[in-house]
């Protein structure tokens, strides 16, 4: 079983949205998954809950938990898991990144989440020497060239950032006021493609591999975008 932590000491930065579409798409990867809600305010619970039933699971716990909880994933066969991890709260950033094999933090392009990296990226890359990656989020459409900066300086700075970005895309909040994510709502969309971009790339960071369903959206996607 792999773990994926989503985590970034300032609030806003996109971390729970990005967590339930990674979940989401292991999910329509054929995977066993669970997303675990370790933010006081639930908002991954929630919008589990808003779902009906319909996988992937959502549980909310404490971070003292998370031992307890990942035990019992492990046994249950879960293949992935995402957590989904409070801002401002170092000691939960602690306790999830030790059982992370993998870091995500979300950054939206402004020097405010830039400042905010170095706490996050301290505790998890350096403290813990945990593969960590800074994940830009929210992007603005045809803002890529404007990163180049940002992706040096980071990077200059012995930070690590992923290679895909995710763009600021209406599909991403609509989808998650219903309890859905850009991948069941516009499975041909940008959105989707990014999130599948994103997640094949941690997938084959992590060991994991993708399935013929990740293989066949990205035909259907790439041939959409052509």
């Amino acid at each position: 079983m792999k773990v994926v932590a989503v985590m970034s000491q300032k609030g806003g930065a996109g971390k729970t949205t990005l967590a339930i579409h990674l979940g989401v798409m292991a999910h329509l990867d054929g995977k066993k998954v669970g997303i675990i809600d370790l933010d006081s305010q639930s908002t991954a619970s929630s919008w589990g809950d808003d779902r009906g039933g319909n996988a992937p699971e959502v549980v909310a716990t404490f971070a003292s938990r998370l031992p307890v909880f990942l035990k019992g994933a492990r046994e249950a066969g879960t293949e992935l898991v995402v957590l989904d991890v409070a801002p401002r709260a170092e000691a939960d950033h602690r306790m999830a990144a030790e059982q992370a094999d993998l870091i995500l933090i979300p950054c939206r392009p402004s020097i405010f989440d830039f400042r905010a990296l170095q706490v996050t990226h301290q505790l998890a890359a350096v403290t813990l020497a945990k593969p960590t990656f800074v994940v830009f989020n929210a992007v603005a459409p045809r803002g890529d060239l404007q990163l180049l900066p940002a992706r040096r300086a980071l990077e200059d700075a012995g930070m690590k950032t992923a290679p895909d970005l995710i763009h600021q895309r209406v599909i991403f909040s609509t989808s998650a006021n219903t309890g859905r994510t850009a991948m069941e709502i516009e499975p041909d969309g940008k959105g989707a493609r990014e999130v599948q971009q994103l997640y094949t790339w941690a997938c084959n960071w992590v060991g994991l591999f993708t399935g013929k369903r990740v293989d066949n959206l990205t035909s259907r996607q790439m041939g959409a975008s052509k």
